[in-house]
């Protein structure tokens, strides 16, 4: 047999292309536009959205990012330099040593020895401090004897330190600028080594009680006037900022004063605020907080994002409340309006109420249970906002908005399983506003969203129960808008749980004023089979088809004899008010005769538009004098005089060869016309939706359709009076019937090939 000269199985594409097998060269690929989201069944049997996703566009969509800390020295470790000179006592000298009857004070042998029966002695050193500052005296004692204390004087009044024999460290405040040691009463021998003086504390400013410790803030609960802990100058009013720090307390507590309102402090502490003034506290008074602060932390959170009144960050996430005004989180200009974008966040605390990314994405509202969500929608505006649709308080953390690359890209599809075929539909609008959440219906029935795996691979299929209240429980999809006299279908994914041989759910369309339609599919364990219908009503194209994984999508097409409707989806009709359940996803209403693939929906009616596949080849390809176009294909079972193409042409009407499917009537059609004549050749099969292999030659001598192996008819061809040049999923090149199935594969070839030949191309 000879080599096609163009050839396409569905296999190498990208967005808006594709890729022939031969000819090996850009002439022979496919052009494809469509513009808009549409779903496959990819090969692991999932139904996904076609595409690739870009990165993602939101900043800080998990609110993580924190700043700079904005607290200087918040573990109280800063020390200055050590102000004491000679502290090391290598001379004698800088030291101002006062020695009274009975007492010998002095430095020698690298030591301050401070020897004395009693009497007042002291070792200073004088302008080394600042009144008001907090400093840490360090240093060594080598040897101590008597009954007398040490002190050091810090100002006006001297305080009783270590004694003993070891290196130490003492806190202090002081009040004015001399330093010394001192006897602090009775006899002492006590040598002093490495003596050094830092400040600490720096930054802080202390209230009453509050003193410095070694890396804390220590409070005693004295002194009467402001027993407050506070560091100025650290925030900017209206932005966020986390918080952290640890409290080590013996009685009492203490509060943090930021942001307006002020907050118990216990343990370890993580605080979410808004600035309201520049200042943070930690307050104690009257609250007899004994105790110690450290690891104070200020970091502003939030970056990127615009939060209204009634919105905060919190750990979990951004949390929106209602307190009476407009409640929104905004980022702005994260989106491009028009494109279509994958938009994932977490609902972590959920207390009541709605929120919806309406200012974004047209009609959406969002799933609210806690757990991870998904939608697909198109931009309406450059902002990406959630804010919330009337009282509530939902809190939304990680955040994540991808571009989906590809709306032009070719839907290659494997719901059959096996080979890929290429998928390619009319426009269509799912006019189910929310697909998926079966919760937002009317229902006699409990409901739990988010119950188990769907057929897309995520946790976001329904369970439904009976409440055992009687044979009809039920959800209600309600007010479904219908044209009168339209043919529509009605599908959804259904999944059994544990209704028991015998049990029967069954998909009704009660149209007011009109007709009541349902279908019945009795299961027999995790399968259904078709049952008696219940009600009135013609319906079609009954479905039933096994989608993996005990998920079944089931429906019939309907003429409608009304303007709207209630979709009803009934749970074991049989078992009178046994409590059993059903897990339930996709549901979808569309203005046709035939269920296409589905068209997810998250609070809106959206439309998927029409797959054009046009372009491939050149003249170089094409033989315009003889050859063969061959096609294996399969198209919708429409109950309309639907007619699906596909052509070889100079892009034009005038010139052209053709196979087509009408579906109302099963009929394959070979159709070659130009100025020079025509022939057209016909033949009836059982069903134009099962695959095919169709094929029509044309020559000087003949022109013949082939079906599934056999010669099905002839006529006369006459010639083109022009050149073709273009392969095309339509009638003529220019859109004028669009081939909608699957296409397992499409070959031309430039010479007109044999009966045996054709046998062979186009059996199955």
């Amino acid at each position: 047999m000879a080599t096609p000269s163009l050839a396409m199985v569905p296999s190498g594409y990208k967005d808006g292309k594709l890729y022939s097998v031969l000819p090996n060269n850009a002439g022979g690929d496919f052009d494809v536009t469509r513009g808009s989201l549409a779903t496959r069944v990819n090969k692991d049997g999932l139904i996904e959205p076609v595409g690739t996703l870009g990165a993602d566009v939101v900043l800080n969509g998990d609110f993580e990012e924190v700043g700079a800390d904005q607290i200087l020295n918040g573990d109280f470790s800063q020390e200055g330099s050590d102000v004491i000179v000679n502290g090391d006592f290598a001379t004698d000298s800088d030291w101002d040593i006062t020695n009274n009857i009975g007492s010998t004070t002095n430095i020698s042998g690298g030591s301050l020895n401070i020897v004395t029966d009693g009497a007042n002695t002291q070792a200073k050193q004088i302008n080394i401090l600042t009144s008001g500052k907090s400093y840490a005296v360090n240093y060594t004692v080598t040897s101590s004897s008597g009954v007398g204390s040490l002190a050091i004087v810090k100002g006006a009044s001297a305080v009783v330190i270590p004694k003993n024999v070891g290196t130490h460290t003492f806190y202090f405040e002081a009040e004015s600028a001399v330093f010394a040691f001192k006897r602090g009463g009775g006899a002492l021998n006590v040598s002093i080594d490495n003596v050094s003086v830092v400040e600490v504390g720096q930054e802080w400013v202390l209230g009453d009680g509050w003193s410095i410790g070694e890396d804390k803030a220590i409070s005693n609960n004295s002194g009467s006037g402001s027993r407050n802990l506070r560091q100025n100058n650290i925030a900017t009013i209206g932005k966020t900022y986390k918080i952290t720090l640890d409290a080590d307390i013996t009685s009492g507590f203490p509060y943090l004063v930021f942001g307006g309102t002020a907050d118990i402090v216990s343990g370890t502490n993580t605080f979410y605020k808004v600035a309201t003034s520049t200042d943070i506290q930690i307050r104690n008074s009257s609250n007899n907080f004994v105790g110690s602060i450290s690891n104070i932390t200020v970091e502003e959170v939030g970056q990127e994002w615009v939060l209204s009144d009634g919105c905060s960050i919190t750990a979990q996430g951004a949390r929106i409340t209602s307190d009476g005004t407009y409640q929104v989180i905004t980022q702005n200009n994260a989106l491009v309006i028009g494109d279509t974008y994958e938009v994932e966040y977490e609902i972590t605390e959920y207390v009541s109420g709605v929120i919806s990314a309406e200012g974004s994405f047209a009609g959406i509202y969002l799933k609210t249970t806690v757990g991870v969500h998904k939608f697909y929608s198109v931009a309406g505006s450059s902002a990406l906002t959630i804010k919330r649709a009337g009282a509530c308080d939902v809190t939304i953390d990680n955040i994540k908005v991808k571009r989906l690359n590809g709306d032009d890209t070719p839907r290659i599809d494997y719901t059959d399983g096996g080979c890929p075929v290429l998928l390619t539909e009319p426009q269509s609008t799912n006019l189910v506003a929310n697909s998926s959440e079966m919760s937002e219906y009317d229902s006699n029935v409990t409901v739990i969203d988010n119950s188990t795996v769907s057929p897309n691979g995520d946790i976001d299929a329904s369970k439904v129960t009976k409440n055992g209240v009687s044979a009809n429980d039920r959800i209600d999809i309600t007010n479904v808008a219908l044209l009168n006299g339209s043919d529509f279908n009605v599908s959804a994914f259904i999944k059994n749980d544990d209704i028991a041989i015998g049990g029967v759910t069954t998909l009704g369309v009660r149209i007011s004023g009109g007709s009541l339609f349902r279908q019945g599919y009795e299961w027999n364990g995790d399968t259904p089979s078709l049952t008696i219908d219940y009600g009135s009503g013609t319906r079609t194209n009954v479905l039933l088809e096994d989608y993996g994984n005990g998920w079944w999508r089931i429906g019939y097409s309907f003429n409608s004899d009304g303007t709207n409707s209630d979709i009803e989806i009934d749970i074991d009709r049989s078992n009178g008010t046994d409590t059993t359940s059903v897990f339930l996803w996709g549901a979808q209403v569309e203005e046709l005769s035939y269920a296409t693939s589905l068209i997810p929906t998250y609070g809106a009616v959206r439309t998927r538009l029409q797959d054009t596949v046009t372009g491939a080849g050149t003249s170089s390809d094409i033989n315009s004098t003889e050859g063969v176009l061959f096609a294996e294909i399969s198209g919708f079972d429409s109950q309309i005089n639907d007619t699906f193409s596909i052509s070889l042409s100079d892009g034009s009407s005038a010139n052209r060869i053709f196979i087509s499917i009408n579906s109302l009537n099963n009929v394959y059609r070979g159709f070659a016309a130009s100025s020079l004549g025509s022939s057209d050749v016909n033949f009836t099969v059982t069903d134009t939706s099962s695959v095919s292999k169709v094929a029509v030659r044309y020559s000087p001598t003949d022109f013949s359709l082939w079906v599934n192996g056999i010669k099905r008819g002839v006529g006369v061809y006459n010639g083109m009076s022009n050149a073709l040049n273009e392969l095309s999923f339509d009638r003529d090149g220019n859109g004028e019937l669009p081939f909608f199935g699957k296409t397992s594969q499409v070959q031309v070839f430039k010479t007109a090939l044999t009966d045996a030949e054709l046998q062979t191309l186009t059996t199955i």
